[in-house]
């Protein structure tokens, strides 16, 4: 209970990108490796980690908090409704919003993660239909999770998941549901800042990154 109330104080007081000690508790919180989505006056961060300094533990949380004003006038988190540990061992998130193709101005939607029955996130992405009118796009959905591989919903029955190198385990990996990503294959999705790649990690060919597709992040 006591590390819930300090994440809570620190969200609160200010919204960090960085990596910052919570006040008066030898742990560091770096909201900067979490995925952030909003509705409304509402936030919420998935995944935050913080880290135990003495004992290099990281633990991840997700914090809703909700938009408001002070007496000054200036925009505060007035309120910390939920603050939950997560069971994801690893920071591997995909930021939740529209994101144009690299190749063309088609548009995408990465959901905000749910959690399945073990805690791990699970995302979809998909055409976002109302952004791309008079554009001849592709249309697919991703199922993707970083559950470790024999845990991932998607790929746990998978013919080829013998293929997949235990590096990749936990990594951000599902299967899509078009012509454009093979459903034989299995995909791995990465984030480098606003980027989000799509790779066809192993295929029926047994060939790694076949095929690979860059998307920018633009908004919510």
């Amino acid at each position: 209970m006591r590390i819930l109330l300090m994440i809570a104080g620190l969200v609160t007081a200010q919204f960090s990108t960085s990596a910052e000690t919570i006040k008066n508790s030898n742990l560091d919180v770096n909201f900067e490796k979490a995925a952030i989505a909003g509705q409304g006056s509402q936030i919420t961060i998935y995944n935050a980690p913080i880290t135990n300094k003495e004992t290099g533990k990281t633990s991840y949380f997700d914090i809703t908090a909700r938009f408001s004003v002070d007496r000054e006038g200036k925009l505060i988190f007035d309120e910390v409704s939920q603050v939950e540990e997560v069971l994801s061992k690893n920071a591997n998130v995909l930021r939740p919003g529209v994101y144009q193709s690299t190749k063309n101005k088609c548009k995408y939607r990465v959901s905000a993660p749910v959690r399945d029955v073990n805690g791990y996130a699970l995302y979809s992405m998909g055409l976002e239909v109302q952004e791309n009118e008079g554009i001849d796009c592709s249309t697919f959905t991703l199922s993707l999770s970083n559950a470790p591989k024999k845990k991932n919903i998607y790929i746990s029955k998978h013919k080829l998941l013998d293929d997949v190198d235990d590096a990749y385990s936990g990594s951000i990996l599902g299967v899509g549901d078009a012509s454009q990503f093979s459903t034989t294959s299995i995909m791995l999705a990465t984030m480098a800042g606003k980027r989000l790649t799509i790779s066809e990690l192993v295929n029926y060919t047994g060939k790694m990154f076949d095929d690979t597709f860059d998307y920018i992040w633009v908004s919510e």
